[in-house]
């Protein structure tokens, strides 16, 4: 049996859920694993306007910019020896390679910020460490370090709203994991304490996503009556919010719920899965109109510069025709001066000679 899967970036959390054919489910997906966003401290001017400028090189996809601005900036908190530095330029560094699916080099960096964090009694930024390795190791399809690392994450105490965030991701995440074992029983176990974790913080939009997580694994356990009630549940919370970015959950609920309705033999199957289509289909539209409009502004850019260039070259040229014209009178002025000074000789020579000779 096939089994596709598809990541979402909502809110700087990295959701993993899946999408069911209409023929078979074999495997779910659920909320998964994070990399922290880390707030920079307040540093020397010139440290936070380099960071800041890998980062933006970063988001514009120059990774070799971003990368060889960060890897000075590092070589100078190094000198400084501040670690809180060194920690912020080591992640950033990693998102680097992230962002450039270099997940290895990535966990590299992730270390060496776990090696410093674990020196601390700062318990949150132990906790985003070791999701950022959970991430990494998942990504790269070593479960049983995630498993570890997100296991680390549940041991330490901590009530803060962005600690229960990522006992959530941890939560999931080992969900996620039990799910590619075939363990569905601790995969729904550990994903219904994500979702109480959710609904606890009063997330909606996290909500929506384990909710459809949850039914996945319903459907993986061939129990069709709960995953139905789940994914109504989801759609009735992403009714009430209308933004776009809930198109591409809401296309995933549907087609998952159709399948669901399918095993029922509830024909109102093919209503949602039509609804699935059509936002399916809308999603291609525009991102059909966002890669034309981006072959048309590289296509405009690169125009501009062609004509910039022309434009240059056209006034170096013409500068370098003046010049040469201007080098040709000056030589025209000193020969025609050259040889009025030799005719005035010849003339008094002339005179000279003809005295001599009277």
């Amino acid at each position: 049996m096939r089994h596709l899967f598809l990541f979402l970036i909502v809110n700087s959390v990295f959701f993993l859920y899946p999408v069911f054919s209409q023929e078979s489910v074999d495997k779910a997906s659920l909320l998964p694993f994070q990399s922290p966003v880390v707030v920079l401290p307040q540093a020397a001017t010139g440290t936070t306007d380099s960071l800041k400028k890998a980062e933006s090189l970063m988001e514009q996809n120059r990774f070799e910019e971003a990368l060889s601005t960060s890897l000075r900036v590092l070589d100078q908190v190094h000198k400084q020896q501040d670690e809180i530095l060194i920690y912020n330029v080591n992640d950033l560094i990693a998102k680097i390679f992230l962002k450039s699916n270099n997940f290895e080099k990535a966990l590299e960096y992730y270390h060496l910020n776990r090696k410093l964090v674990e020196k601390t009694h700062d318990s949150l930024k132990i906790a985003k460490t070791y999701a950022s390795i959970s991430s990494m190791y998942a990504k790269t399809q070593k479960y049983e370090e995630a498993e570890f690392y997100s296991k680390r994450i549940l041991n330490i105490t901590n009530d803060s709203s962005d600690f229960l965030m990522l006992k959530a991701i941890a939560y999931s995440t080992l969900s996620a994991i039990y799910v590619e074992r075939k363990q569905l029983e601790l995969a729904e176990m550990y994903i219904q304490k994500s979702l109480a974790i959710q609904k606890k913080t009063n997330d909606k939009t996290n909500v929506i996503y384990t909710l459809n997580s949850l039914g996945s694994v319903y459907l993986l356990k061939n129990d069709y009556y709960k995953a139905k009630r789940v994914y109504f549940e989801a759609l009735k919370l992403s009714e009430l919010n209308k933004d776009s970015k809930y198109l591409n959950i809401k296309e995933v609920i549907y087609d998952n719920l159709s399948y669901a309705l399918f095993k029922l033999k509830d024909y109102n199957a093919f209503t949602y899965q039509e609804k699935s289509f059509n936002i399916r289909d809308s999603l291609r539209d525009n991102e059909i109109s966002r890669i034309l409009g981006e072959i048309e502004g590289k296509y405009n850019t690169e125009n501009i510069k062609k004509e910039a260039q022309l434009k240059t070259s056209e006034e170096v040229a013409k500068r370098k025709h003046t010049q040469d014209i201007n080098i040709i009178l000056i030589l025209v002025s000193l020969l025609l001066t050259a040889g009025i000074w030799m005719s005035y000789r010849y003339f008094k020579l002339r005179q000279e000679k003809l005295k001599l000779e009277l």
